[in-house]
């Protein structure tokens, strides 16, 4: 019998662009996809900031009506799934290339201030984030970041711009330390990852973590293609029945 998976997926991720990784994960998974709101389809809150983002979160996982479940996330995915009410009845929890807070981001402080200068200006008012999406401007900063074509596309696409402006200036002004829970955790790194400074991350999650598992993935965080055998580079059958293993020997 498989295990219930609840994922979220992070900021500048959304259910289209990652469906192949996704389906590995149903090799062992039955596997519950929730995007940040505001990135794919139409927005449903006013506002990104952490409590409205964890609100949403979990009346979108109540609505699963799932007993069992192990929950998790991408990135920025992971820091919301640790806030939701919902991880109190988890039995296990996936960080895959989690986000902890900035200090686990792989930026410079002058890097972090000018991104959130230039966000705080163009949130000043509806028509500057308007402007900034429809202009190209997020499309060319995209581009400048090294995100794959159809990643950029499928955002432009079904993102709500004030959502993805606000979801990003949560994300470089978070300074709160992060809390652990006392439950397995299987941890999904790679080491050379160009968002997550991964030598900070793995000895948190070790002085932590009692029952941990840690995975290497040689895949970026903004991953350069979408296909099936690209990610299964990094998530093999080994690796995924691996982790299949652990959960099911201390959840």
């Amino acid at each position: 019998m498989k295990d219930n998976l609840i994922y979220i997926n992070g900021f500048a991720a959304n259910k289209e662009i990652l469906k192949n990784l996704i389906l590995l994960f149903e090799e062992v998974f039955n596997i519950y996809v929730i995007d940040l709101p505001g990135f794919y389809n139409n927005p449903r809150i006013k506002k990104a900031n952490l409590k409205n983002i964890t609100d949403y979160l979990d009346k979108k996982i109540k609505k699963l009506k799932l007993k069992n479940y192990i929950i998790g996330g991408l990135s920025l995915g992971y820091l919301v799934a640790t806030k939701t009410n919902a991880i109190k009845k988890a039995k296990a929890i996936l960080a895959l290339y989690p986000y902890l807070n900035t200090k686990n981001l792989n930026l410079s402080n002058l890097q972090v201030n000018i991104n959130k200068a230039i966000l705080k200006i163009i949130l000043k008012n509806k028509s500057f984030y308007e402007l900034a999406w429809n202009s190209g401007f997020v499309k060319k900063l995209m581009q400048f970041n090294k995100y794959n074509e159809r990643i950029i596309e499928s955002l432009i696409k079904s993102c709500d711009a004030k959502l993805f402006f606000e979801t990003a200036y949560l994300l470089l002004n978070y300074n709160k330390k992060h809390v652990f829970d006392n439950k397995p955790y299987v941890l999904i790194v790679n080491d050379n990852d160009e968002l997550i400074n991964t030598k900070f991350t793995i000895p948190i999650f070790k002085e932590n973590i009692e029952k941990l598992l840690i995975i290497k993935s040689s895949t970026p965080h903004v991953p350069k293609k979408l296909t099936k055998s690209y990610f299964r580079k990094s998530f093999t059958k080994q690796k995924i029945k691996k982790l299949k293993e652990f959960i099911k020997k201390n959840a």
